[in-house]
């Protein structure tokens, strides 16, 4: 398997659920607040552990309540730096190709539903 194009895969992946993101959230202040039920959608990398983090609020973020649906992507392939685990690494690698994949549908779900106002900023 050749990892250097999964990577570039896995690359392109992150790329577009943070521009989902960014795409539904916009640029503005997201409290349920100020925005109604507008969805709102958090983004963290955790770089020690080269994690990726997606919170979804679809109908919009309140302090202390849990989010609608949450994604906890860990990118790194550990199987990679061990000897004669390639099978498992391969394995490991369409694992986290699939994870990342139905993050990315989910969030294409929430920007295409029932949310009118998106489409008149998308």
């Amino acid at each position: 398997m050749d990892f250097k194009k999964m990577e570039q895969e896995k690359m392109k992946k992150v790329n577009e659920i943070f521009h989902l993101c960014i795409e539904i959230n916009a640029f503005e202040n997201r409290q349920k607040t100020m925005t109604g039920s507008k969805p709102t959608i958090f983004f963290n990398f955790l770089g020690h552990v080269a994690g990726l983090e997606i919170e979804i609020f679809q109908t919009g973020w309140v302090k202390n309540e849990k989010a609608d649906k949450k994604f906890c992507i860990y990118l790194d392939n550990y199987f990679r730096r061990l000897h004669d685990f390639e099978e498992i690494a391969e394995e490991h690698e369409m694992e986290i190709k699939a994870e990342l994949d139905d993050c990315i549908q989910y969030l294409k779900w929430v920007k295409e539903g029932s949310h009118e106002h998106l489409q008149q900023v998308i």
